[in-house]
């Protein structure tokens, strides 16, 4: 049920409600989840850093540490999902393995480039390779696993 803003006669227009809920929607089913106060249209990872085709070779392809690549948009509900887990591997891995963020609306290219058809996508490079991939949101323990993120990264 939408609620009116305290001392509000009439409801928030159609961007208004935007700009204070994240609207999923799949099929027939929706979610409306209230957006925090100050939140971001996309997610934020303080440590990640944002790629596009002109710095990725740079800050991944030629990277000294492993480097955890997140292909996300910003409608994406589980790429949201995601960002606290990345922003957790970062302090837990903190200098060992760096956080970067394609956002793959802005960048079809190299979403292109390596077969993301799903989202989140997170893929692992080390020395220049991709070493190991993952797709969907998971915890922190079922990532870490699923990309072998301790035999790539020394800790």
């Amino acid at each position: 049920m939408l609620r009116l803003p305290e001392g509000s006669v009439t409801p928030p227009s159609r961007r208004e409600y935007r700009a204070s809920h994240l609207v999923l929607q799949s099929g027939t089913n929706r979610a409306c989840i209230r957006r925090p106060t100050g939140a971001d249209e996309r997610s934020n990872v303080s440590q990640a850093i944002d790629v596009s085709e002109a710095n990725f070779a740079a800050e991944v392809e030629q990277s000294d540490v492993p480097v955890l690549v997140d292909f996300w948009a910003a409608w994406c509900g589980p790429c949201r999902m995601v960002a606290p887990v990345l922003d957790q591997l970062a302090d837990e891995y903190n200098g060992k393995l760096k956080i970067a963020k394609v956002d793959v609306d802005a960048e079809p290219g190299l979403a292109q480039r390596f077969g993301v058809t799903g989202i989140p996508a997170l893929a692992l490079f080390k020395d220049g390779e991709l070493v190991s991939h993952s797709v969907g949101a998971r915890p922190k323990a079922a990532l870490k696993q699923s990309l072998s993120l301790d035999s790539h990264v020394t800790v």
